[in-house]
């Protein structure tokens, strides 16, 4: 596709409570193996992904480490120690990269670590809209209606779903305008935002590009979620 180094960072460092388990939701195994492991042999086998950088809580780094050994995971380059909120493991992911990669040409894929499904077309698209337009944020347009709430029981009305979409990730960026936004966060002593698509949102990085998400591409969050996951395991098998 181009001569460019490109980079995925798995986002792995938060504690899922909401899926009501004992351990991080993306150190929970679903199909013999753990869901985070899914993920990354995702990027692992994607022709064009070069290297993979995993953020992580300290006290899995090495359970981490045992676990891509085990799987065969080859790209990693490095385990990242996270934060103690999602914004501070994003923030140490980047910085990071930053420091470890010299070439700015270089494209940097966020991806959330419980997104185990993506397509390898969502990786690929994902570094053509950027090549092409500058970014990519991978999302999902919707054939459902959405309701305004107010404050009381019933709507208010209703937005036009022509004009919405679900972002999903990779959030997808060249290293020389990650470099940008993290002199910026710095600078303003940013301390929160949700994710990389609102972070350079917030400091103005814009516009902001889709990029073709999936149905697929869906964020493990609550205990549902991982009972569609694992039956989609099984429908593959």
């Amino acid at each position: 596709m181009d001569g460019r180094k490109h980079i995925a960072l798995i986002l792995a460092g938060g504690e899922g409570h909401r899926v009501d388990a004992n351990i991080p939701k993306q150190f929970i195994c679903i199909g013999g193996e753990p869901i985070i492991v899914h993920t990354v042999r995702a990027f692992e086998r994607h022709p064009l992904i070069h290297s993979i950088y995993i953020v992580c809580t300290s006290q899995w780094t090495t359970r981490l480490q045992t676990m891509l050994n085990e799987a065969g995971i080859q790209k990693v380059g490095g385990i990242v120690e996270g934060g103690e909120t999602g914004f501070l493991s994003l923030r140490n992911g980047l910085r990071h990269i930053i420091g470890a990669q010299t070439d700015d040409e270089s494209i940097v894929l966020v991806h959330d670590g419980v997104r185990p499904l993506i397509p390898a077309d969502v990786i690929t698209n994902s570094i053509e809209v950027c090549l092409e337009k500058g970014n990519a944020i991978a999302c999902l347009g919707s054939n459902e209606a959405f309701m305004r709430l107010g404050k009381g029981e019933a709507a208010e009305g209703y937005l036009e779903r022509e004009s919405l979409a679900l972002a999903q990730t990779p959030h997808t960026f060249p290293l020389s305008t990650l470099r940008e936004i993290m002199e910026e966060v710095d600078t303003h002593g940013v301390q929160h935002s949700q994710s990389l698509f609102t972070l350079a949102h917030l400091l103005h990085h814009t516009p902001l590009h889709p990029s073709a998400g999936s149905p697929l591409n869906f964020k493990i969050t609550t205990p549902l979620d991982l009972k569609i996951y694992e039956a989609l395991l099984h429908v593959e098998e």
